[in-house]
């Protein structure tokens, strides 16, 4: 390779210059500016307060990679990180089968208070490996009187196919305390986005109310938890799906 000869005549002061017009280069470069491309999700301010809020189950429940809200200055490629351009939040899975990398609202609320998440995000079509294939992005988890975890309250799923309609969201709201009852109603939240869409879950003096891109779809009694203390979760929690990813360009949890 055939070096420009002047690159190696420079004096002190035109180095200097070429130096100087580097940075101010990267100054005015996406880096350099106050809107800066960041490099972990909870550097942009959209995100802090949710992320301080949060631990993230990733890829067990019971040894979350994040703790306590304590996401500065972390990501992990593959399961959380921003996407290319820095403006959104990925959540992902790196292995096939079961997995998940969720943010778990550390809040506990009751169906009684008023409590809403708002989610706008999307994700592509799972590439599904079994037939319970199922993607969670949204749930509510509710406990018993002694703190056990008793399951999902509502899930928000993305199914293969469901009632003859393929590839939908589905809103599952249970209606008996006892899991294994099996006892829940399903509606259908409309196909799968191809670009963002707003998910947004209101619970209140016990009536659960859920409406996408503002229509109201679901509105479900669930007073009958009144007494279960409740918690928010959403990302991406994968069952018979390939390796998978949700994109979230804002999200917010609000609890008393």
């Amino acid at each position: 390779m055939n070096h420009h000869p002047t690159c190696l005549n420079l004096s002190r002061r035109p180095l200097l210059a070429v130096i100087v017009a580097v940075f101010a280069t990267l100054a005015g470069s996406t880096y350099g500016q106050s809107g800066q491309v960041s490099k972990v999700p909870f550097d942009l301010p959209k995100f802090k307060e949710v992320l301080s809020q949060c631990r993230l189950q990733s890829p067990s429940t019971s040894n979350p990679l994040v703790r306590d809200g304590k996401f500065e200055g972390f990501s992990k490629p593959g399961r959380f990180y921003l996407a290319e351009d820095g403006s959104t939040m990925v959540l992902a899975t790196d292995k096939d089968g079961r997995d998940r990398s969720e943010l778990r609202h550390n809040a506990h609320f009751s169906v009684s208070d008023a409590n809403h998440l708002r989610a706008t995000l999307r994700f592509d079509k799972p590439e599904t490996t079994g037939r319970k294939a199922r993607l969670h992005i949204v749930q509510i988890h509710i406990k018993d009187f002694l703190g056990n975890d008793k399951g999902p309250l509502l899930m928000l799923h993305w199914r293969e196919n469901r009632g003859g309609k393929a590839d939908h969201i589905w809103a599952k709201v249970r209606q008996d305390f006892v899991p294994k009852t099996k006892k829940n109603k399903y509606y259908d939240l409309g196909p799968r986005p191809e670009e963002f869409t707003t998910l947004d879950v209101r619970v209140e003096d016990g009536m659960l109310r859920i409406s996408r891109d503002g229509e109201m779809l679901v509105e479900d009694d669930v007073s009958d938890f009144a007494e279960a203390p409740c918690y928010f979760k959403t990302g991406c929690y994968t069952r018979d799906l390939k390796a998978h990813a949700v994109e979230f360009e804002s999200l917010t949890i609000t609890t008393p």
